[in-house]
């Protein structure tokens, strides 16, 4: 049986580019805070995000709707 699908999972990609020396970086810090740069990346945005009040979802039933999700992940 097909598990249900989750409406609030992380299904979307944003790709960025990074030259050799950033991403050596971005490797190594997300290593030494126990973290995968996947990981780092993400809860750095979302921090950003939180700390300048914007937006973190737009709520589907009701496009403009906006909120700022204050969980910490």
């Amino acid at each position: 049986m097909a598990r249900p699908k989750n409406p609030n999972s992380r299904m979307k990609v944003v790709s960025a580019r990074y030259s050799e020396a950033e991403h050596q970086a971005i490797k190594e810090y997300a290593r030494s805070i126990g973290e995968t740069p996947t990981t780092f990346i993400y809860q750095a945005v979302m921090n950003e995000l939180r700390r300048n009040n914007a937006p973190t979802e737009a709520y589907p039933d009701n496009p403009n709707q906006l909120s700022i999700d204050n969980k910490v992940d």
